[in-house]
């Protein structure tokens, strides 16, 4: 294999192992083989709280790393090297001193020779105020010093493995987040799930996933949120859109939708969007969390001010709170020991007071108002 055709391997095995960090240390393994080393390792130092972490091909044993945090590192004539050495610098044994040097040095005669190590190429991929990250790789004694190739190799792959590194830093530190959010949501009393833009569900924290094993009043279709009334549906979509616009000029609060639930009662879903919307098509979708709340429930000052804002009298208005709540007409007839053609004349006064042309119209405007008190 030549040179380039080497490196071009490396380069992959670095890549290959961004995306599933379990698969560093065979990566890092292979890097050294190919610069003819015997192993490989970051070593990464938090400066503020002066830890010490790193990642390496199985070349250290536990205790070994164990004894290097403990003791070894604070002597490392490597480490004082590399903490003064900028970014992108590469070094070696021959930087550090001479084999003589090296032979009476407590750090190369008591860790690394017990090991069957020796020699080193090392090379600083970040060194800042905040952290400094050190890739190197690990030679015996047989393997003896690197050379001018092995210099040249470390400089042509240093930029990939700090690409690399960063890239994984990244990836697990989305992970993490994801991971404490999932464990933020299970925690919830409430129903929350996030969707995508184009109304797939993405997550169902585990009340939502109790709400869906019993549709009342949405269920899935595949992986679309569904209601039980059409005519719900079409309020749903529209407050996905709406909640993808949120911070726009027409759009300011998250939109708020009453789901009716053929048991009785309704839910009450609040769209919020969790993500910048994407600039361009092909950018991800935004995502957006739904939380629900299965009891929807009305303080009383609430309809107090319902009552001074459109002149509703008492009866009208705890009529128009209790169908925001997810009574309907006939529920709200019995409820209350009064025939369905005077509820219906209660809510015909109701829609001209509140300026409403549909019973879906009294309940936006409640709820809206009630969302804004």
């Amino acid at each position: 294999m030549s040179q380039s055709e080497n490196l071009l391997s490396l380069v992959k095995d670095i890549y290959s192992a961004v995306g599933e960090p379990e698969r560093w240390p065979g990566a890092l393994q292979h890097v050294a083989a190919g610069m003819s080393g015997a192993g490989a390792l970051f070593e990464v130092v938090d400066k503020h709280s002066k830890t010490l972490n790193s990642e390496d091909s199985g070349i250290l044993s536990a205790s070994s790393r164990n004894n290097y945090q403990r003791h070894f590192y604070a002597i490392n004539p490597r480490v004082k090297f590399s903490s003064r050495a900028a970014e992108g610098a590469i070094f070696y044994d021959r930087t550090i001193g001479s084999e003589k040097d090296l032979d009476h040095d407590e750090y190369y005669s008591d860790f690394l020779a017990p090991s069957g190590l020796r020699y080193f190429i090392s090379a600083n991929l970040i060194n800042n105020s905040k952290r400094r990250v050190t890739f190197a790789i690990q030679r015996s004694k047989r393997q003896g010093h690197v050379d001018d190739a092995h210099v040249a190799s470390m400089r042509l792959l240093m930029p990939h493995l700090r690409a690399a590194y960063e890239a994984t830093e990244t990836l697990q530190s989305h992970r993490q987040k994801n991971t404490e959010l999932v464990a933020t949501l299970d925690a919830l009393s409430a129903p929350a799930l996030t969707l995508s833009s184009t109304g797939d569900l993405l997550f169902a924290n585990q009340a939502a996933e109790k709400l869906l094993a019993t549709p009342d009043g949405l269920s899935l279709s595949g992986k679309q949120l569904r209601t039980a009334r059409p005519e719900e549906q079409k309020t749903l979509n529209k407050a996905l859109s709406a909640a993808m616009a949120l911070g726009s000029d027409k759009i300011a609060v998250p939109p708020l939708v009453r789901i009716s639930r053929p048991a009785g009662g309704a839910l009450l879903v609040r769209a919020t969007p969790l993500m910048k919307a994407p600039s361009n098509r092909n950018e991800e979708g935004q995502a957006i969390l739904l939380v629900i709340n299965e009891g929807v429930h009305v303080p009383d000052y609430a309809v107090a001010a319902l009552k001074e804002l459109y002149d509703l009298t008492p009866t009208e208005a705890h009529l128009a709170v209790a169908f925001a709540q997810g009574s309907d007409l006939k529920r709200l007839a019995a409820d209350r020991d009064l025939s369905l053609n005077t509820i219906r004349w209660h809510f015909g006064t109701i829609r001209t007071k509140l300026g409403a042309h549909s019973q879906a119209d009294i309940v936006r405007i409640v709820l809206g108002r009630i969302n804004g008190l």
